[in-house]
């Protein structure tokens, strides 16, 4: 037996967790290393802030249950977006200061974004670098990008290790696996995103009515899939009944007890029009890089791109008729997450509104995380079926399609855009962006199945344009400032120190979404210096609770 070769095989199992790692690195360098920390979106308003608090009473031994300055009192148990039951958050702020947990909470979890996704594609298909290519295009993609900063990409992170071991439990019949599904969907429920629990839910749902349908676990076994879902949902309620209660008691005494308005719901479908950005990110623009947005509702919530070259990979097993029966899954999850999010667009709008528990949540567009995952993952298939050149005949077919597709989509965009005006400059930069990244996609494609490419050189090649395509657009979405900018005590506080009056905070008329700031009035004069919204958590009560009597 050659102990050499043994070892060096298992060192290669470490290879593709290396490389999670390092690309990890590479993103939350300046978080990690240089003092630094991400602030745009809700970060400094809401997330930190509230888990600031939550860290500061329990490492004094206290469970905080209540929150007394959030408005006139809030109940953290009862909001599932505090993560206060994270097992995963609380060692990690245990262990660090809290801001840099914070952000170092983001890296891990999306560290362990890409290794469930290299987990549950490995399973599948039993290629390692199949697994690492789909891990890259769902952990790495321009959606995470965009979601980096909010709390429900820790919840997200949960969903490929979810159904993969509802897949498990579907397939090999264990109860085991339902056990440990329960376990993950109480864990992803207390991450933070009880939207993307229940969107998960619905996932695993879907594949056990698909194995039930074709007949894969077994003879005699056929309804055992729903019934071991229902044994997993069973489990979870009851994990995560410590959690669900509370959040249930808050729903029923808040706005949201008949469900979230739907003039809110059909604001934040996803339109037919904003297709094209899946393409073109920026075709209707973006407020925070061009400062012009003429897009549908907001541009976070409706963002789903993943690269040009996990497209056009996820498209050719459509075209394999020996492609993976699960494959068919993933194909059928993208078109109902899809149909869901077009919300009001959909001509079943009308039924699924009033669905129970869906109109509970906001933004529908939201559900396109699982077309997200299910393109990432059939790109891994297609990927696969190139490498081993399965039905060459069928893949040239493909590639001729796409190309005619490419050719036809670039042809009608472009007369669009001599119809523009403000947007001409970025739809322009958007066109040729697309149209370089089509090339270099079909370059290798086109080499492999007509000819044949060296599979080390196939393989890099495509990861290296995923990479830079994801990285150029998202990258600048995740600005950072210095911490201590963050953490300092402002210079407005010790004037409030030597101040009684009662009634000092005022919320300014929000902007667009939110009002990120309180102007804080003191004797009626409005001082030069803006506090954040929730700073009375990080700084202590001093500039009080008070309603607000005039409007600033």
């Amino acid at each position: 037996m050659n102990l050499t070769k043994i070892t060096h095989k298992q060192k290669k199992h470490f290879y593709p967790f290396i490389g999670f790692f390092l690309l990890t690195l590479a993103i939350f360098h300046r978080v990690l290393f240089f003092g630094e920390t991400f602030y745009l979106g809700d970060i400094l308003t809401q997330f930190y802030p509230v888990r600031f608090f939550i860290q500061k009473w329990l490492s004094l031994g206290v469970f905080p249950n209540w929150c007394p300055q959030i408005f006139n009192g809030f109940p953290l148990l009862a909001s599932s977006n505090t993560g206060i039951f994270n097992p995963l958050e609380r060692i990690i702020f245990a262990s660090f200061p809290p801001l840099y947990a914070y952000n170092l909470n983001i890296a891990v979890h999306v560290f362990f974004g890409a290794v469930f996704t290299y987990a549950l594609v490995k399973h599948l298909c039993k290629d390692e670098e199949t697994a690492f290519l789909s891990a890259i295009c769902f952990a790495f993609s321009g959606f995470f990008f965009i979601y980096l900063t909010y709390i429900t990409l820790f919840s997200i992170c949960y969903l490929p290790l979810a159904i993969l071991l509802a897949y498990k439990c579907f397939t090999k019949v264990k109860l085991i696996y339902a056990g440990e599904l329960a376990l993950v969907l109480g864990v992803q429920l207390f991450a933070g995103g009880a939207q993307y629990t229940f969107y998960t839910l619905i996932a695993i749902f879907i594949l056990a009515i698909f194995i039930t349908v074709k007949h894969q676990a077994g003879a005699g076994k056929r309804w055992l899939p729903l019934s071991l879902f229902a044994l997993a949902v069973v489990g979870f309620l009851l994990f995560a009944a410590v959690q669900i209660l509370p959040s249930l008691e808050l729903v029923y005494n808040s706005i949201r007890k008949s469900g979230v308005d739907r003039e809110i719901w059909e604001k934040a479908s996803f339109p037919l029009r904003h297709f094209v950005t899946i393409l073109i990110p920026h075709y209707w623009g973006e407020m925070f890089r061009f400062g012009i947005y003429e897009g549908d509702w907001n541009y976070i919530d409706l963002n789903c791109y993943l690269g040009i070259v996990p497209l056009l990979l996820a498209c050719i097993p459509l075209f394999i008729r020996k492609r993976p029966a699960i494959s068919n899954f993933f194909y059928l999850l993208i078109c109902l997450a899809f149909l869901f999010a077009l919300g009001k667009f959909n001509p079943l709008y009308q039924y699924l509104y009033h669905l129970p528990v869906f109109k509970s949540f906001r933004y529908p567009g939201r559900i396109l995380v699982l077309a997200i995952l299910g393109l990432a993952v059939n790109a891994g298939f297609g990927y696969q079926a190139l490498v081993n050149k399965t039905e060459p005949r069928r893949l040239k077919i493909a590639l001729v399609v796409l190309t005619i597709f490419w050719l036809a989509l670039c042809a009608a965009i472009f007369f669009h855009l001599r119809q523009s005006s403000e947007l001409y400059t970025i739809r322009l930069n958007g066109w040729k962006r697309m149209n370089l990244f089509f090339v270099l996609g079909l370059i290798p494609l086109y080499w492999q199945v007509f000819f044949k490419m060296n599979r080390k050189l196939f393989f890099s090649w495509l990861l290296a344009i995923i990479l830079i395509d994801n990285f150029l657009f998202g990258y600048p979405f995740n600005p950072t400032i210095p911490t201590e900018t963050v953490t300092k005590q402002p210079a407005v506080w010790q004037k409030l120190e030597s101040v009684n009056d009662k009634f000092r905070i005022f919320a300014p008329k929000a902007l667009p979404f939110y009002a990120f700031q309180r102007a804080v009035v003191v004797n009626n004069n409005r001082l030069a210096e803006l506090v954040r919204t929730n700073l009375e958590l990080l700084q202590g009560n001093k500039i009080g609770r008070a309603s607000c009597r005039e409007r600033v």
